[in-house]
């Protein structure tokens, strides 16, 4: 009993101290307005993970999960000193994959993809340095393509 009291106090403790970050001009800072270092944990009222994401000199770093309530994964983005840095992907609450974008040093670049709530792929766009790059195609819901532009 003591050690679940003890196991109790450490999660809480944990959690209790995740919430007292604070956010302002971009970054992130500790109750004791010093710039924040590690791992930030952001819970919902029913326990279960909201936010997972790594925080190196008030700047977010690497990889941030975001969850629905139920615990499955809602977004995945990659940062780069607080810029949006590689692959981020989008899901619906049953674990179905809705999007996949790409960044590079906070713009829009390479493929993107969308998919419907069925898991159509509706449309497929591509960036190079934040600028429409290639041929963007359309699909309908019975994956159909219904259109394309090129950029």
């Amino acid at each position: 009993m003591k050690k679940l009291v003890l196991f109790m106090l450490v999660i809480f403790g944990v959690a209790g101290a995740n919430a007292q970050l604070i956010e302002k001009d971009g970054k992130f800072y500790d109750k004791n307005n010093q710039l924040y270092s590690g791992t930030h944990v952001e819970y919902y009222e029913s326990g279960s993970k909201k936010v997972e994401m790594t925080v190196v000199a008030g700047l977010k770093q690497g990889p941030t999960t975001l969850y629905f309530e139920n615990g499955k994964v809602q977004e995945v983005r990659s940062f780069d000193k607080n810029k949006m840095n590689g692959t981020w992907l989008t899901f619906e609450n049953n674990g179905l994959k809705t999007g996949e974008a790409n960044y590079k040093g906070g713009k829009k670049h390479g493929k993107w993809f969308i998919w419907d709530e069925k898991g159509v792929k509706r449309y497929e766009m591509s960036y190079n340095n934040g600028a429409k790059d290639s041929t963007w195609t359309i699909w309908d819901e019975s994956g159909k393509v219904v259109g394309t532009k090129n950029y």
